[in-house]
C-alpha cells in the first residue's frame, strides 16, 4: 500500500475538508467544466493512447471526461484523501482508484502511455517530485498545468474555501515558476523527453492567491517521451493564445 507523506498531507489535508466533495461533482466533473487552458491538449492526445493515471483525481470525474474523448481509455485516478477514493470508486465502478499522494506511486516504470494532472501542481510543495513520479510511469506522455513568470520564482498563498465552510479558511503555497528554469527542470528529466510543447496565456492570479503579481502565465505543458529512442529535446512553445 502507498504510504502518505505525513508533511505533504499536513499541507494538503484541505482538499479533504467534508462538503469539497459537493465543489468537485458539481464544479469538476464533465467536459462543460474543462478550463480553456485544459482543452489545448487534452482532446488529440487521449485519441493516442489506451490507458491513463489522473494524479489529483478527487472525485474521480475526470474518468467520465477523459471517456467522452476516448471511450475505450483505461482510466485509473489517484489522490491521497482517502475519503474521495472511496467516493470516487462508487461513482466511476469501471475506473480504478488508489490512495497516494504522487510522490512515490505503486506503479512499474512506463505503466500508462498517458499521465495527467491539472490544477494542483501550483499548490504544492512537493510538484517537483511529483512531476518525476508521473515521469516515471509515462510510457509516452505526460501532460500538466503550472503558472509562469518571465522573473524570479514567486512563492505565495492561496486562500482555499470550496463550498463555504463556516469558520474554515485554510490556505494552500502558490507556485509561479520562472518559464527557463522550469524548462530546464523538465529537460533534466530521465530519460530526456524527446518533446515539449508549451501552450498558456497571461491572466490574472486566482482572486484568492496572495503574490506580489498582477499576471502570471496559465501554462499547459505535453512532454513526449520516447524510453527506447531518446534524443534531443524539441520545443514548442505558445504562450500567447
Amino acid at each position: 500500500m502507498t504510504k502518505i507523506s505525513p508533511k505533504i498531507y499536513d499541507e494538503q489535508k484541505i482538499w479533504g475538508l467534508d462538503g469539497n466533495e459537493t465543489y468537485f461533482m458539481t464544479n469538476r466533473s464533465n467536459v462543460d467544466h474543462l478550463y480553456r487552458s485544459e482543452k489545448f491538449f487534452m482532446p488529440e492526445v487521449l485519441k493516442k493512447v489506451r490507458n491513463c493515471l489522473d494524479v489529483g483525481c478527487a472525485c474521480g470525474d475526470f474518468s467520465a471526461i477523459f471517456k467522452h474523448y476516448n471511450s475505450l481509455v483505461d482510466y485509473t485516478g489517484v489522490d491521497m484523501i482517502e475519503r474521495l477514493i472511496h467516493i470516487a470508486q462508487e461513482r466511476h465502478p469501471q475506473s480504478h482508484f488508489e490512495v497516494a499522494d504522487g510522490t512515490n506511486l505503486s506503479f512499474k516504470d512506463n505503466s500508462f502511455e498517458l499521465v495527467h494532472s491539472s490544477g494542483i501542481l501550483h499548490l504544492n510543495s512537493r510538484y517537483q517530485d511529483i512531476v518525476r513520479e508521473m515521469y516515471r510511469v509515462s510510457s509516452r506522455y505526460l501532460l500538466c498545468d503550472f503558472r509562469l513568470t518571465d522573473g524570479p520564482q514567486v512563492i505565495g498563498q492561496m486562500d482555499v474555501n470550496l463550498v463555504g465552510q463556516n469558520n474554515i479558511l485554510q490556505t494552500l503555497p502558490y507556485y509561479v515558476v520562472n518559464f527557463k528554469e522550469h524548462m530546464d527542470f523538465l529537460k533534466s528529466l530521465s530519460p530526456s523527453p524527446v518533446r515539449i510543447e508549451v501552450k498558456g496565456y497571461m491572466h490574472s492570479p486566482s482572486k484568492n492567491a496572495h503574490i506580489p503579481l498582477r499576471n502570471i502565465y496559465m501554462a499547459f505543458f505535453l512532454m513526449t517521451k520516447n524510453p527506447q529512442k531518446p534524443s534531443n529535446c524539441q520545443i514548442e512553445i505558445n504562450l500567447g493564445l
